[in-house]
């Protein structure tokens, strides 16, 4: 130990820390769409299309943050399509509500 200088570390440094500083990532274009007003609507037709829509449109701004713009335009593709496939389960649905309603309305069947 003799002839040995002894390094002193802030906090966060050492052995086991992880510090980059990584450039600010600037991206092109304006954020994709995120959905996320749909999504909730599409909670109230239907809640599990809905909710996963809304999943998707929150990791929209998240990957966007982060740099990942590839990562970003799929998870807007994927909040668009649970998005509206909520709306699309809701119409049919009420379609076949409606129906059997009819049909039940019909044949006297009430």
């Amino acid at each position: 130990m003799v002839g040995r200088k002894n390094k002193e570390t802030s906090p966060g440094e050492g052995a086991g820390s992880k510090v980059r500083d990584a450039p600010p990532v600037t991206l092109d274009g304006p954020m994709p769409p995120t959905y996320l007003g749909s999504a909730i609507i599409a909670i109230l037709l239907c809640t599990p299309l809905g909710v996963i829509g809304l999943y998707w449109g929150l990791r929209v701004r998240n990957r966007w943050g982060r740099g990942d713009e590839n990562g970003a335009f799929q998870a807007s593709r994927n909040a668009e399509m649970f998005t509206y496939a909520a709306f699309g389960a809701f119409v049919i649905i009420a379609a076949i509500a409606i129906a059997v309603a009819i049909v039940r309305r019909i044949t006297g069947d009430d």
